[in-house]
């Protein structure tokens, strides 16, 4: 789900770790998923730069809002994607590594 939450809003990893661990994981999903990845990454426009093209063309304060509304989804993604994390290192990363000692 991340990834394509990522591609729809406009989101590039800055992380070479997180990036390097998304295209590992998308190794192991099925070809169909894949491919609906990359149709959303290579789609014309994201959210992102729809709001950012429409700075000049609409009221200031509406712009501002639909700004501020994509800051919060932002702010959201990063608050999931921690957590997720977390739950991935507790659970799998932590008991995987024990076992392989």
């Amino acid at each position: 789900i991340l990834p394509s939450v990522d591609a729809l809003l406009g989101i590039r990893n800055t992380s070479a770790n997180l990036r390097e661990a998304v295209k590992t994981f998308e190794n192991y999903v099925p070809r169909d998923h894949r491919d609906f990845l990359d149709h959303l990454r290579n789609a014309p426009e994201s959210v992102k730069s729809f709001i950012e093209s429409r700075r000049h063309s609409i009221d200031e304060g509406t712009w501002f809002a639909l700004a501020a509304a994509f800051n919060s989804c932002i702010s959201r993604v990063l608050d999931f994607r921690w957590r997720h994390w977390s739950f991935v290192e507790q659970f799998i990363v932590r008991p995987a590594s024990s076992k392989a000692s």
